[in-house]
């Protein structure tokens, strides 16, 4: 039987959030627009699995931004605190901080980490907010949808204008022996596919949560859907996205591995 503080959560879900919420264990996607109850579901699921048995150290929540994370943790903390759970007990990460986390456990590199804006603004003083916001874009996408590297960008014999800023921004980046955020994920990609075993938690089995709010944040998430995808092929994973749908709308898809090659988000390889 269920904890009754965990029931009335679930009590209080639309029937197709709480099909989502109370899935069984197999990987899920779930596809929902703006202010349709994202993080609601994403708490109830996450008190649901604990209250049903799995370990609180073998899931973690991840979404976009800090801001989002914070929500998400004070809410998860205080869904579980009638469960006897102390806050904190579930790991609730953005991206970058679980791929930063990734890293430092693989003895990876991890500092200095450096402001993209402040490292374009030092090599282009004069560049105004549009054309930093174009080239803030199209390196997130050169590094995280595409992952192509300056090395590879730099075979190209007649690079256009953002191949060229990326090769100089990339020799920035260099020689102030630093990283960027873009850098936590495709790097923390990159030690998982040379060793499985740098995701130490994952090695036993972790169960991922997320949730994304802006179509942007989607497709800067492609590299990690990547990462799941091929996670859930190799241990008994529970992945549950919830994520801005234009259609409107809950849709629900269990057992959906693998995932469509095409993201419809950002129309990159997945």
């Amino acid at each position: 039987m269920l904890p009754t503080s965990v029931s009335e959560r679930l009590d209080r879900l639309a029937p197709d959030q709480r099909e989502a919420a109370t899935a069984p264990p197999g990987p899920v996607l779930c596809v929902a627009p703006a202010g349709s109850g994202k993080t609601t579901t994403l708490v109830a699921r996450i008190a649901w699995l604990v209250a049903t048995g799995t370990d609180p150290a073998a899931v973690t929540a991840v979404t976009f931004n800090k801001r989002a994370a914070d929500e998400m943790a004070s809410r998860v903390d205080a869904a579980l605190e009638p469960l006897g759970l102390a806050a904190g007990a579930v790991r609730v990460k953005t991206f970058h901080a679980l791929g930063r986390e990734i890293l430092a456990d693989a003895g990876e590199r991890v500092e200095p980490l450096l402001d993209r804006e402040s490292v374009l603004r030092d090599l282009w003083p004069e560049i105004d907010r549009g054309t930093l916001r174009r080239l803030d874009d199209a390196f997130s996408r050169l590094k995280l949808d595409i992952g192509v590297t300056a090395a590879h960008v730099a075979t190209d014999p007649e690079p256009g204008p953002i191949a060229r800023a990326f090769l100089a921004y990339e020799a920035a980046i260099d020689d102030a022996g630093g990283l960027d955020f873009d850098d936590l994920v495709a790097r923390a990609l990159g030690c998982w596919r040379l060793d499985p075993r740098c995701c130490g938690a994952g090695a036993s089995g972790l169960g991922i949560c997320w949730s994304t709010r802006r179509r942007t944040s989607t497709g800067r998430s492609c590299g990690w859907r990547s990462f799941w995808r091929r996670r859930a092929t190799r241990s008994s994973w529970l992945a549950t996205t919830i994520r801005r749908s234009t259609a409107g709308g809950w849709r629900m898809f269990g057992a959906c591995w693998p995932w469509p090659r095409s993201c419809r988000a950002c129309g990159g390889s997945t």
